[in-house]
């Protein structure tokens, strides 16, 4: 899917996103940590890839042909971003936010790998499940302002904090949970 080059480049956030965000979250040890611009590129890979390899979950069409012009600009907004030809990710935030599951969610659920390509009327975006990590990826939203201490921005850091989510969001990613693990 990526030349050797891309893969050398995103190799190095992925690597700094494992030390420094995903292990000490999964061993329940991140409290905190200051990221810098390779967690949005790490991020941005992700959901691209996402993007560029899953098939979109929608049998009638419908939705994703009504949602085809976002897609579009998506996929080459985080392109021209990952590839250094674009300083940002536009209106095409990231956001990121521990997965606490299910109530009957088991050990092995809780740490699954899962993506999807997800619409509804009103919004369109990419997710992926990394063990106790959530991305989403925005394609479009109506209100990006509902969301709150999820999104990565150039820099930062990850705090625990109240956080929010539209209830689109939420209510797509408890029904994929029973099929993530």
């Amino acid at each position: 899917m990526l030349c050797r080059d891309c893969e050398d480049l995103f190799g190095v956030n992925e690597s700094e996103f494992a030390r420094e965000v995903f292990h000490p979250f999964a061993a329940r040890l991140l409290l905190s940590a200051n990221y810098g611009s390779w967690l949005r590129k790490f991020s941005a890979s992700v959901c691209w890839r996402i993007l560029e390899s899953r098939p979109v979950d929608d049998p009638s069409g419908s939705l994703s042909g009504r949602w085809s012009q976002e897609l579009a600009s998506c996929r080459e907004t985080w392109r021209l971003y990952l590839t250094g030809k674009r300083p940002d990710v536009g209106a095409h935030h990231l956001h990121l936010m521990p997965w606490n599951g299910v109530e009957d969610a088991t050990d092995a659920r809780l740490h699954a790998i899962g993506m999807s390509v997800n619409f509804t009327d009103d919004a369109a975006f990419v997710c992926a499940k990394l063990g106790p990590i959530l991305l989403a990826g925005l394609i479009a939203d109506p209100v990006p302002g509902l969301w709150r201490g999820t999104r990565i921005n150039a820099e930062g850091k990850l705090k625990r904090c109240d956080r929010v989510v539209p209830d689109y969001f939420h209510a797509i990613v408890l029904r994929r949970a029973t099929s993530w693990g």
